[in-house]
């Protein structure tokens, strides 16, 4: 048996309650009573607004990754620039201490 996926999980949950709200007296008996019924809406509702805070969490985490990768592409430019100043205009045995390491 597959795992459910979000939206099937709450679709499900909420045709359950529906449907257990319109069969009371005959599941109370069997603890589908209106306790359960309302613990189980509550359940979806908690649900439905984690995963709405989830949904904005994930849209803010894109926003700062484009930006980080904006910022460390800016910085990878300016490296390489300063990689080719210093090799046009120092002596190799200075490349070192800019952290080049290649040998032309």
């Amino acid at each position: 048996m597959g795992t459910s996926s979000y939206a099937e999980t709450v679709n499900k949950s909420k045709l359950k309650a529906g449907a257990i709200r319109s069969h009371l007296t005959d599941l109370a008996s069997r603890g589908l009573d209106e306790a359960y019924v309302t613990t189980l809406e509550t359940d979806i509702t908690d649900t439905e607004t984690k995963n709405a805070v989830q949904e904005t969490k994930k849209a803010e985490q894109k926003v700062a990754t484009a930006a980080v990768n904006t910022a460390l592409s800016s910085l990878k430019a300016k490296n390489s620039e300063i990689d080719k100043l210093v090799k046009m205009t120092l002596p190799k045995e200075t490349w070192v201490e800019f952290g080049i390491t290649a040998k032309q």
